[in-house]
């Protein structure tokens, strides 16, 4: 297959390249610096440079492309506190920008990462939900991926293109502390700055990295006409099991970090609250479980995480400590 990939530098596309790169595949990739490019991913990788909300770029390096069969697009703006304008202009605007990219090149399939935060937390009645899920983004990031999803899904019959819009979980693992981090640290750290969460009220469904490839790849060999996917873990987790599974790594004794009465957990204002401070606007017992059904993508693409949530903390923790990125136990 010839594919040209979008944010092949990030945590999810490098991995996607080198499983893919793997293969009998001619993997293009269009990232914002080159030199950056060169140096994280395989060797015969072709790398093109443009920042995806630049139009007349994109429309200069098209030739320079040529034709492929498929694009996969996973370039974003992650940051949550970005600001309604520059998460509008990347996630919406530049996809955009890609998918017409994508019909210039003649691709016949478009794949379009998503999130599950274009859903939103769901109320309990609605654990797991589906794709039909009525979706209330509780965040900008979340609201800028639903619009992405509309534009993707119009322009893609606009284009005759079949397009896959897949809703990631929390994706994890080596190389990439972002979800296991907060909670490691606040085990090992003195700092008293914690946002507390109830133990057993809050769930999130995480998905390991080998399983968010897996499900990607999936996308792109099904021979069927595309659709909208969940793709997250086998089993959803409390914040509580996701904490006892980090302690056990950490070899911390949690107990003189939980409130008598109360049990929970202190999570670093840092780098969680911006995740979760819509939440505050909505009954405290009503829409708190980021809890998906994967199915359909069962069903449709023979999607099958196996990597398991205890197995996935475990590698990832792991490889922190051997490259000293945790910070070090403060008792």
């Amino acid at each position: 297959m010839n594919i040209l990939i979008t944010g092949a530098t990030g945590f999810i596309g490098k991995a996607l390249v080198r499983r893919l790169a793997a293969g009998k595949n001619r993997v293009a990739v269009l990232v914002r610096d080159q030199g950056k490019a060169a140096a994280s991913l395989p060797a015969g990788s072709e790398i093109y440079a443009a920042d995806i909300t630049d139009k007349a770029a994109l429309a200069e390096l098209a030739p320079s492309i040529g034709s492929v069969d498929m694009v996969i697009h996973l370039a974003a703006c992650i940051n949550y506190n970005a600001g309604k304008e520059t998460l509008f202009k990347t996630n919406v605007e530049g996809t955009d920008n890609v998918l017409r990219l994508a019909g210039k090149l003649g691709a016949k399939r478009f794949i379009y990462i998503s999130s599950i935060e274009a859903i939103g937390p769901v109320s309990g009645k609605d654990v797991p939900a589906g794709e039909t899920q009525l979706c209330c983004p509780v965040n900008l990031y979340g609201e800028s991926k639903l619009e992405a999803e509309k534009l993707v899904l119009r322009g893609g019959a606009e284009l005759k293109m079949e397009t896959f819009i897949l809703r990631l979980g929390n994706v994890y693992g080596p190389e990439s502390l972002s979800f296991v981090r907060p909670i490691a640290e606040a085990m090992l750290s003195s700092n008293k700055a914690w946002l507390y969460l109830n133990w057993n009220l809050y769930q999130w469904h995480p998905v390991y990295i080998d399983d968010a490839v897996a499900g990607i790849i999936s996308a792109a060999v099904k021979n069927n006409h595309g659709g909208i996917y969940n793709i997250t873990g086998e089993d959803p987790a409390t914040v509580g099991r996701l904490a006892e599974v980090i302690m056990r790594e950490l070899a911390v004794d949690l107990k003189a970090r939980r409130v008598v009465g109360w049990g929970g957990i202190y999570i670093r204002l840092s780098e969680m609250w911006s995740k979760f401070k819509a939440l505050f606007r909505f009954n405290k017992y009503s829409r708190v479980n980021w809890v998906y059904s994967i199915e359909k993508a069962r069903r449709e693409l023979g999607y099958a995480p196996q990597v398991s949530l205890e197995d996935g903390i475990h590698r990832t923790i792991e490889w922190a400590r051997k490259e000293g990125i945790l910070l070090k136990r403060v008792n």
